[in-house]
């Protein structure tokens, strides 16, 4: 065996030489290495390393030597643990974030948040945003998730009598008592799903086998399965209704689109460019478009 070596994922072979043979096979630097030098080869759909490409992986590995593993292997570690860190900062970043929303949505009107063109915007930042100070597109997705879900559950929790609601407030006590890792799988679910976790996590509180009274990710993940969010939920109801308009008279949307493009193709885009509020006004017409089409 060639020094620096170091075995794929699916072999058992451990190295015995180079700055790998002093970690036996269940250390966690060995276990490290092993998920470092896991993603040198494609994945197959279920997320698993393609063995095909052991071969390329293993001529990889060795040519970059065990130095260079050493140091992707501390860089994944400190992102990990830095992101860790700082975390429950993004998560106040987003509940911050999601207070705004619900606040435009409740009090702007149509000059300024048409068809929610703002409150949409912003929601749709977020993602980009926690990427950009450093988060990990999946970790990102994440926190996004579980704080949407728990600020949208809280929303819920006044009775309008300066008292909760009580089933509400469960429900809060309830995804607050998971990491986020979890809490995004909640939000992941139906309607029907998270009661069904609900229930679950209350039947087996009286589970005396059970140790850990708490549902795993696990357990959470396989409601999830059987009960998923269907995000476009809303949407074929929204095309039905306008498929119903076009079926009474679709000449009548024809002949708009006609006379918006001619009255488009009328304007003098230098007298435009000459006038910064006729700009500005055609700012807020290709907004309102862009909502539109994103009904």
């Amino acid at each position: 065996m060639r020094c620096g070596w170091i075995p794929t994922v699916s072999q058992d072979e451990i190295p015995i030489c180079g700055s790998y043979s002093q970690f036996p096979q269940g250390n966690p630097t060995y276990t490290m290495n092993l998920e470092i030098t896991k993603v040198f080869a494609p994945a197959k759909e279920d997320g698993l390393m393609d063995d095909r490409f052991q071969e390329d992986q293993r001529w990889i590995i060795e040519k970059i030597g065990p130095d260079v593993v050493d140091a992707l292997r501390d860089f994944k570690q400190k992102t990990t643990d830095l992101e860790n860190q700082y975390g429950t900062a993004a998560i106040r970043l987003c509940h911050v974030f999601f207070e705004r929303i619900s606040y435009i949505d409740e009090n702007e009107d149509e000059l300024t948040n048409k068809w929610r063109w703002r409150s949409k915007k912003l929601r749709a930042h977020l993602q980009p945003m926690l990427q950009d100070l450093g988060f990990k597109p999946v970790n990102a997705s994440k926190i996004i998730g579980a704080t949407e879900l728990i600020h949208n559950l809280k929303c819920k929790l006044s009775n309008g009598r300066g008292g909760e609601h009580k089933n509400v407030r469960k429900a809060v006590d309830f995804v607050e008592s998971f990491r986020v890792s979890s809490q995004y799988v909640l939000s992941c679910m139906s309607e029907s799903g998270f009661r069904q976790a609900m229930d679950f996590a209350n039947w087996e509180s009286y589970n005396p086998e059970r140790g850990n009274k708490q549902l795993t990710k696990k357990e959470l993940e396989e409601i999830q399965k059987q009960f998923p969010k269907d995000t476009k939920s809303s949407r074929p109801q929204i095309k039905k209704r306008y498929e119903k308009v076009l079926e009474v008279n679709p000449s009548v949307e024809n002949n708009l689109i006609k006379e918006l493009v001619l009255m488009i193709q009328r304007i003098n885009p230098q007298k435009i460019n000459d006038h910064n509020i006729l700009k500005l006004k055609l700012e807020e017409i290709k907004k309102d478009l862009r909502a539109f089409l994103d009904e």
